[in-house]
């Protein structure tokens, strides 16, 4: 909320120039005396840095010509309500009838442009945009990703593409024609009780988003790749991606998808599926062969990351041939660690029941004890216990009811025992099981690549990975508060866009700490590349005052923490710039 404080003393500084188009910010070149009364509103940073960004990108200018403006049943324009959207997704998460009620907390004049009231950015007005931006939203994404390369020179990109899925309460209706068809599917939150959409994501190295796309709730991936790459071919123009590298899980490892990206002439990098038999064949080839592994040594600096070693292998798939590329990491994964403690654990259990059946049971030959022991290890088909067992013979007295007759030979009876051995897991076996488990295998058809630069592209694919992370976090996946199939695919859109935004932000103020201090906290942590996540919350708690003095009106930055303004900086936003709204 905003408030009222008084006065606030004017300082000595000059100001920077900051271009304005006609939804942009105007700027006083003089500043008044002091005193001067302001109303300061503590929340607004995040968003007046997301409005001037957006000017750079030409917001406006792009969605207005993607979206046509309807003025006789809007009264703002959709760039604009989507702008206001975006600014509320990074600042404060609300459902999108509750996004007046924030807009009524915010400078809307300085956001958004003169003329703009928080009562024309209800959920009527709200959800209409993102109905609009649910058709739009691919070319939207597409042209901002081209814009935002531009303005940051970078060069050709490898795509990594992925998908995940949002679950989703209440009852969606089944709408012809709708965007995105809101049902059950493969659940990756394990709530197969809960209806679904699905989003399909490609960023690049460094994580920026190239594009986004809205899927129904049953989408398989495996059928999404083939039409996807097509999609990337039409939408993205060629300098961006350059034809290098297409990066996905095993689920682009399928006969189509390959052959649409051999079409494209377009390299592709993918995991091969632990079942399939050319992963156990390479496998099995490499370690016949361990001196053959070459030594790719650490990907981080952290003290205890993970070394890696690799040997390539060719084989046939799909009637064509692949380069396999078997990798070898020392750090086992602890959820692997733990199932395979689990198994032995499990097994040897097991093993202790069938001891205790076994030794208690009587047989009346050699021959039928021996085929019982033998018949229930065959069962258990122990992998990590090698058990052995030994068929011994007792001689027992087995009594008649009633009392014996005197000097009666005592009835004796040969019986046999089953006498099981269960020894500890063979260590040799167990590491043996730890390398086939530390190791994967990459199939790509790139020979100009070497091992280390494969498998640090594949590495990269993490980044699709951290940007779903970034979506489900608790304050953006409270986004989908809406009841309609479009505006849900509006709303997946909305987060696209805001991470298109967040990691634009991340790009712009890593690059800017290149070659120079890192950024130091107040909690004293020092941060050489920040995340996204470290600069939204940077910025947080700066507060922008709205003066007015002598009949002119102005916003200045107040009360910035030195951490605050290091970010706003980076993001080439100076301290001593106070805007004016205009329209």
């Amino acid at each position: 909320m905003f408030y009222e404080t008084g006065e606030l003393e004017n300082t000595e500084q000059g100001l920077s120039v900051f271009a304005a188009n006609r939804h942009g910010m105007g700027r006083y070149k003089d500043r008044p005396p002091t005193p001067m009364d302001l109303t300061v509103y503590p929340s607004a940073a995040v968003a007046v840095a997301v409005r001037l960004l957006s000017d750079r990108l030409n917001w406006s200018g792009v969605i207005d010509a993607i979206i046509p403006w309807d003025a006789a049943r809007a009264e703002i324009r959709p760039s604009t309500v989507l702008l206001g959207l975006l600014m509320n997704l990074l600042v404060q998460r609300t459902p999108l009838y509750h996004v007046e009620l924030w807009a009524q907390t915010m400078p809307l004049e300085l956001l958004l442009g003169t003329g703009v009231e928080a009562g024309q950015l209800n959920d009527d007005a709200c959800g209409r945009a993102l109905e609009k931006l649910a058709e739009h939203g691919e070319r939207i994404v597409a042209t901002l990703a081209v814009r935002i390369r531009a303005l940051s020179a970078l060069g050709p990109a490898i795509l990594h593409s992925d998908t995940t899925a949002f679950s989703l309460f209440g009852d969606y209706p089944d709408v012809p024609g709708a965007q995105v068809r809101i049902t059950f599917g493969h659940s990756k939150a394990h709530r197969p009780d809960l209806v679904q959409v699905m989003l399909g994501l490609t960023v690049d190295g460094q994580g920026n988003v190239l594009l986004g796309q809205m899927l129904d709730g049953n989408q398989s991936d495996k059928a999404w790749h083939p039409a996807w790459i097509e999609d990337l071919a039409q939408r993205l123009p060629e300098p961006l991606w350059g034809h290098d590298l297409y990066v996905s899980d095993s689920a682009v490892i399928t006969p189509k998808a390959l052959e649409r990206l051999t079409e494209l002439e377009v390299h592709y990098l993918g995991r091969l599926p632990e079942n399939y038999t050319l992963c156990r064949e390479v496998k099995a080839q490499v370690w016949a062969e361990p001196e053959l592994f070459e030594e790719l040594g650490a990907f981080s600096p952290k003290k205890h990351a993970a070394s890696y070693m690799a040997q390539f292998r060719d084989g046939r798939l799909y009637d064509r041939d692949v380069r396999c590329l078997v990798v070898y990491s020392d750090a086992l994964d602890k959820r692997k660690e733990k199932t395979l403690e689990r198994e032995v654990a499990h097994e040897g259990e097991q093993l202790a029941h069938l001891k205790a059946d076994l030794e208690a049971r009587h047989f009346s030959c050699r021959d039928d004890a021996e085929l019982a022991a033998a018949t229930e290890l065959q069962a258990l088909r122990c992998k990590w216990h090698i058990p052995t067992f030994a068929v011994q013979e007792e001689t027992v007295v087995k009594r008649r009811p009633g009392r014996p007759k005197k000097d009666a030979p005592l009835p004796i009876r040969q019986e046999f025992r089953v006498r099981l051995t269960i020894p500890q897991p063979d260590p040799e076996k167990l590491q043996a099981e730890r390398r086939r488990r530390s190791t994967f295998v990459l199939v790509t058809d790139a020979h100009h690549l070497d091992a280390r630069q494969l498998l640090e592209a594949y590495k990269a694919q993490d980044h699709a990975e951290h940007s779903f992370r970034w979506m489900k976090d608790d304050p953006h996946l409270d986004a989908f508060y809406v009841q309609k199939p479009d505006r849900v695919a509006g709303i997946g859109f909305l987060l696209i866009l805001g991470l298109q935004f967040v990691r634009w932000m991340r790009s712009l103020v890593r690059t800017a700490l290149q070659d120079h201090e890192p950024l130091v906290l107040p909690d004293k942590r020092v941060l050489p590349a920040p995340s996204d996540r470290v600069i939204v919350e940077s910025l947080a708690p700066i507060w922008l005052a709205k003066v007015r003095h002598q009949g002119q009106e102005w916003y200045q930055w107040a009360a910035v923490p030195p951490h605050s303004a290091r970010v706003l900086k980076t993001l080439g936003i100076d301290l001593d710039d106070i805007f004016s709204p205009s329209g």
